[in-house]
């Protein structure tokens, strides 16, 4: 299980390095890219985006599941993107998805104030007692679907 670090990660090679610290080969970086190479089971909320100044940092799922891990017994979104960060989703391998988050709003992604783009991958089976079980976006945030 990777419990994030709850301050946030603001470029693709702290959250790399970070997920590596816990699950050694889990992913690696590349630019502004995170690259997953195996499944990931998260204990707490993933806070990732890249400043408004730079350019957003990637998330590649590369056909591999990221989730909620089975012993962590508090809900909350797994992904969250805070005031005026960029996240961008993708899936390079086709069967990458992100699933099993439950929250009061936003299951699976919660973007606040900041902006996602999802250009490929798959959000299922999330859930939210308030609104949003996939994604739930609030205080002028954004989310694109290009792909």
């Amino acid at each position: 299980m990777f419990t994030p670090n709850l301050a946030g990660y603001t470029t693709a090679q702290e959250f790399a390095e970070a997920l590596n610290k816990n699950h050694p080969g889990a992913a690696e970086y590349e630019g502004n890219t995170v690259k997953l190479l195996k499944p990931v089971a998260l204990g707490g909320t993933l806070k990732l985006g890249g400043s408004s100044e730079g350019s957003p940092v990637t998330l590649d799922l590369n056909s591999v599941t990221l989730s909620k891990a089975s012993s962590a017994k508090e809900d909350f979104p797994l992904i969250t993107v805070g005031s005026g960060k960029y996240l961008t989703i993708k899936d390079n391998g086709g069967n990458g998805k992100i699933t099993g988050g439950k929250a009061v709003n936003g299951g699976a992604v919660y973007v606040n104030g900041g902006h996602l783009t999802m250009e490929s991958g798959t959000i299922t089976n999330n859930t939210a007692t308030g609104k949003g079980g996939a994604v739930y976006v609030a205080n002028s945030g954004s989310f694109t679907i290009t792909g």
